[in-house]
């Protein structure tokens, strides 16, 4: 009886742990010129369905591919390689000169409870008479996420051009009040690569950006942090910005980061490059039933440590507890048979 209550609370104990390693884990990766051309080459396809399967929601940056061929393809190799079967959502064309163009698209999960409520794509002004602000206009797509400690989520996919990124981070206040606007019970977040960093926006240029001085915005990517590839660039250019305290409270401590595909996979700089030239960012959005809660940040950091391949090792020291116990009652304590 006794090695039965002990059973029942430690696979108490575990389900506890694994709710906690829940949640809705959030992407966006900057897939460098993403068209057929990449969409031919079969490793570079195995790395990034990999990379995608990884998160509940992804936001896809720099997709050139109006035909929507290499979206589809990605697609089909993570149901392939992974089994499951994500669904994507993505505009078209979007960009004033021919160098600019491109598109936005999301993959999000499904079979996760994970729906499109809607979207649109920003009216920045008429292009045909110049009064438009943007070179490429944001992309809102309003989805429901039940599992999710905030289930409405308005997200806002946004890429400028290097040139443009101080511009145009100064006019994002007015993007994110229409979205309050269309959609006034969802929960904000802009993401994107933003090029918000180095020479396109140094950090004496802070001052200038409203969406950066408000206190209701949080920025959870380290401005120190690399979201690069490359060696010799240490840039914090990709960036999620969430929209208030709900929103911060959301996230888990720490799972706010560049993940590595170099380090992750063992790549080397020039295949990682093949890829793409950025890493993707992530961030975890607590799980509706997570028990930590927003009043211990350290608490909820600590939780945050067992991810990944961390809980095989709960399992298997539940099972070496149990084994362990079973000696014990026929042994004697400490496994050590007792005499007479």
């Amino acid at each position: 009886m006794a090695d039965n209550q002990w059973l029942t609370t430690l696979w108490l104990v575990l389900a506890v742990v694994v709710v906690a390693t829940q949640g809705l884990r959030l992407g966006s990766f900057n897939i460098k010129i993403f068209n057929t051309t990449k969409g031919h080459k079969d490793h570079v396809m195995g790395y990034l369905a990999k990379t995608a399967v990884r998160y509940d929601i992804m936001a896809i940056i720099e997709l050139r591919d109006p035909s929507l061929w290499a979206l589809k393809q990605l697609v089909q190799r993570i149901k392939s390689d992974h089994g499951v079967d994500m669904k994507y959502i993505a505009t078209g064309s979007i960009g004033k000169a021919v160098i600019h163009i491109e598109q936005y698209a999301f993959l999000y999960r499904e079979d996760k409870g994970i729906s499109v409520v809607d979207s649109y794509l920003y009216d920045d002004g008429d292009e045909a008479k110049g009064t438009d602000v943007f070179e490429r206009e944001p992309f809102m797509v309003r989805f429901r996420a039940p599992n999710c400690v905030v289930s409405d989520l308005a997200l806002v996919a946004f890429h400028p051009p290097p040139s443009d990124a101080l511009h145009d981070l100064k006019l994002l206040i007015p993007v994110y009040e229409d979205v309050r606007k269309t959609w006034p019970d969802s929960h904000v977040i802009i993401l994107g690569d933003l090029n918000a960093d180095c020479r396109s926006v140094p950090k004496e240029a802070w001052p200038q950006i409203e969406i950066r001085q408000r206190p209701e915005f949080y920025w959870p990517i380290d401005d120190d942090a690399d979201t690069m590839v490359k060696d010799r660039s240490m840039c914090a250019y990709d960036r999620f910005i969430l929209a208030g305290q709900a929103l911060k409270d959301a996230v888990v401590p720490g799972s706010a980061k560049p993940f590595n595909t170099r380090e992750e996979y063992g790549l080397t700089e020039t295949q990682a490059l093949e890829v793409s030239d950025h890493y993707p960012i992530e961030l975890v959005l607590r799980d509706a039933s997570d028990p930590v809660g927003s009043s211990s940040t350290l608490v909820g950091g600590l939780w945050n440590l067992w991810t990944g391949h961390y809980i095989i090792i709960i399992i298997l020291i539940v099972i070496a507890f149990l084994i362990f116990r079973r000696r014990s009652a026929v042994y004697g304590n400490f496994g050590i048979a007792k005499r007479t």
